[in-house]
């Protein structure tokens, strides 16, 4: 896996889920890289980044065994590390009707 990180960041990054395509060419990463929390201090009563992930999508380098990232962002995660799921936008006709 090749992710767009200094190397003395890969210690502190965890993988929380890693989900392949059914052809094996993309990788969906969910990570946790605690190198942030030595950077910034944590909130009142929350651990040191606790709601702070990244999502890595990868693609098998042509010919090989090993993936390179083509999306690297910051994410933020519920608090029992689950990606937090925004709702579609624009919302749909019924959901606006549902506002009113």
């Amino acid at each position: 896996m090749l992710l767009p990180v200094a190397s003395a960041e890969h210690p502190k990054i965890s993988a929380l889920w890693m989900l392949p395509s059914e052809d094996g060419r993309i990788l969906t990463l969910y990570l946790k890289n605690m190198q942030w929390a030595e950077w910034y201090p944590p909130r009142p009563g929350k651990a040191a980044w606790a709601e702070v992930g990244f999502l890595a999508v990868c693609e098998r380098a042509p010919g090989a065994y090993w993936y390179v990232a083509i999306l690297y962002h910051e994410i933020f995660l519920a608090p029992d590390l689950t990606p937090v799921r925004l709702p579609p936008w624009p919302p749909s006709d019924d959901e606006r009707a549902e506002d009113d």
